[in-house]
């Protein structure tokens, strides 16, 4: 008999503990730039980003890098670096909507090569409390100075 009492006592905390377990992934919306915007070295990236959970956010990265995985099949360059970008941000406790406002310039030079042009993938990882990932991405494209 004690044992079936102390099965129904502790059931409910096993319930419980059910209804915490978050498993929801966060939503991220990348409103700017858009897919296919293109810029030049020294131009400024404005970053839009809105980032909701159910429960609580916990942390953000924002990324950059070159599309160099064959897509365009041109040969690499020596005479030209590629643009990267990485910054892992923590949000405050207690959010579950956040909206980003930020600027990224792309350099003119890198290690006194110039920027390369091309395609490059703009990433957004966000995770919450519970450790769910959310990864969205755009592409954008890195071309020559225009001369004027």
């Amino acid at each position: 008999m004690k044992q079936i009492l102390f099965l129904l006592a502790i059931l409910p905390l096993f319930w419980s503990c059910s209804d915490d377990n978050d498993t929801k992934k966060p939503q991220v919306e990348i409103i700017t730039p858009a897919d296919g915007d293109h810029y030049h070295p020294g131009e400024t990236i404005s970053l839009q980003v809105l980032f909701e959970d159910n429960k609580e956010l916990a942390s953000y990265k924002i990324e950059i890098h070159y599309n160099g995985d064959g897509h365009n099949h041109k040969s690499a360059s020596n005479s030209q670096a590629a643009f990267e970008y990485s910054k892992t941000y923590n949000f405050e406790k207690g959010l579950n909507r956040y909206e980003l406002l930020y600027e990224i310039v792309i350099p003119t030079f890198i290690n006194e090569l110039p920027v390369k042009e091309g395609e490059y993938h703009l990433g957004i990882h966000c995770f919450d409390k519970a450790g769910n990932e959310r990864e969205v991405y755009v592409e954008i494209e890195i071309e020559a100075e225009m001369d004027v």
